[in-house]
């Protein structure tokens, strides 16, 4: 029928989008570790030169202890046994830093080992993009808090990424919230991006609100592994 048709259009028009979002994502990944990678070096290298010149004090001491503070910031990102979720964790990180929101972050990275880098950084990287644009929207600071977790039990992994949000938000018939964004073909796909992720690995997501928190929920299937996890908290 007509309607049959115009069903299976749309939804391999919508694949086509995810997928073409998918490929982005994995040269997003590839840049962003490669600058990454060279801030750190360049961290590293200027930490030793600002100690080589502390005893000289060829500049003040108040300069110095600027400067240093301002490399000590990149060694507070928390460092997981997983280089793509440090990677996404590394941006966003000073995003939040960049607007004043608080981060909150307890994982253990090698319970994702079972995903496709690409797929980690678009998963995560969607989850906190919309987490991040929620909190910017929240008019009292305080409560511009961005939570993650990443916890195996057992043969389970669980994600809970949870954040607080001003106003309403709608739900589709798929249980995913509906955007509020215009004029733009990718807004509304970051949902859709990160469920295509989570059924791949034959996980389940949930998504609800409690009051003004918003919760996204992840569960996978997973072998049993020992690993202690990364936390840290910045603001």
């Amino acid at each position: 029928t007509l309607f049959t048709l115009i069903d299976s259009r749309r939804v391999k028009e919508e694949n086509a989008t995810i997928r073409a979002l998918w490929e982005r994502a994995g040269e997003q990944y590839r840049l962003s570790k490669e600058n990454i990678e060279l801030i750190n070096i360049k961290c590293h290298d200027l930490k030793h030169q600002i100690h080589s010149l502390d005893g000289r004090m060829t500049v003040s001491k108040t300069v110095l202890d600027e400067i240093e503070d301002s490399v000590g910031f990149y060694d507070s990102f928390v460092r997981t046994d997983n280089e793509a979720l440090n990677v996404i964790l590394t941006e966003k990180s000073i995003r939040c830093q960049k607007n004043g929101i608080t981060l909150s972050v307890i994982a253990d990275g090698s319970s994702v080992r079972f995903m496709n880098e690409v797929d980690v950084y678009a998963l995560f990287g969607n989850a906190f993009d919309n987490a991040i644009e929620a909190s910017l929207l929240v008019p009292e600071k305080e409560k511009r808090v961005i939570s993650l977790s990443v916890k195996q039990k057992g043969n389970m992994l669980t994600i809970i990424l949870s954040n607080c949000f001003n106003g309403e938000v709608i739900f589709d018939e798929n249980g995913l919230p509906r955007t509020t964004k215009k004029n733009d073909g990718y807004h509304g796909f970051g949902t859709k991006s990160i469920k295509a992720i989570v059924e791949k690995y034959d996980g389940a997501l949930n998504i609800k609100t409690i009051g003004n928190a918003f919760y996204l929920i992840m569960l996978f299937p997973v072998e049993p592994a020992s690993g202690k996890p990364s936390s840290k908290k910045q603001s």
